[in-house]
């Protein structure tokens, strides 16, 4: 009756009296299946969403009810990826994220706020699946790779942070800035076996800047495995690129090897 009566806005004002999560839920289904919303009403529905829900599930279920074809819409794919951060919860967080980076081509903006959207989830595993998803996207922007490559270095899981930096590298022609970001962040990296995994990544790249090379040797010093480290070295040492002082450092990394 209220939408039939004042619309979509109708229902907008009537929906921002309730206090009940659910019952905005319920509200927000039939100005779904209505099929009335245009981009600017979507926008407002998805600010409403993200204002005045409190609960992740009801919040998550609201913005998972839009349908595709609004989401084509620029604005309204930044608004919605804006209300996913607002989002409390690591799963029901990177769901909404997945969801709004489902596009054949996103915008600068989108893969800004996906990422910023992506540092608040404290779990790795949700994090890493947010990234590896965002590095599917053309990100030809070195802006967006470097926040990709800070949003990777908070990651505390081995494991998911050398898939995350190594998913980057694999994309190619990154930056001397964001390869000495990655470097940075795989130094951080305790395992041996995946911290060489990216340096064999890097090295399997354009390696042409001297301080990225000699990022590269100091990271692959702290590798404490002789295996693992001789193979990164090894790996820098066979490209034809490097100068008489990074061959120096690579000979210098060597010496605390007992193998």
């Amino acid at each position: 009756k209220i939408l039939k009566e004042g619309g979509a806005g109708g229902l907008h004002d009537e929906m921002s009296l309730l206090k009940s999560d659910h019952v905005k839920h319920l509200y927000f289904q039939e100005l779904f299946k209505s099929g009335s919303l245009d981009a600017r009403s979507s926008a407002r529905a998805i600010g409403m969403a993200a204002r005045q829900m409190s609960s992740d599930h009801y919040k998550a279920q609201v913005l998972a009810g839009l349908q595709e074809q609004v989401m084509r819409d620029e604005a309204t794919r930044a608004a919605f990826l804006e209300a996913a951060g607002t989002i409390r919860s690591d799963h029901y967080r990177a769901q909404t994220l997945l969801a709004g980076l489902k596009s054949d081509k996103l915008s600068k903006e989108a893969l800004v706020l996906a990422l910023k959207g992506a540092g608040g989830i404290s779990s790795d595993h949700y994090k890493t699946q947010v990234l590896l998803k965002v590095a599917e996207s053309d990100f030809d922007d070195n802006a967006i790779r470097s926040a990709f490559v800070e949003a990777a270095a908070t990651i505390g899981s081995d494991h998911y942070r050398a898939q995350a930096l190594s998913a980057v590298l694999k994309r190619g022609d990154i930056s001397k800035e964001a390869l000495r970001s990655v470097l940075k962040a795989a130094s951080g990296i305790s395992s041996d076996h995946y911290k060489a995994q990216v340096l064999l990544d890097v090295a399997g790249g354009s390696l042409k800047d001297d301080t990225a090379r000699s990022a590269f040797v100091e990271t692959a010093a702290t590798i404490g495995s002789d295996h693992y480290r001789a193979q990164a070295l090894s790996a820098l040492l066979s490209k034809s690129s490097n100068s008489k002082e990074s061959l120096l450092v690579a000979v210098k990394a060597t010496s605390g090897m007992s193998s």
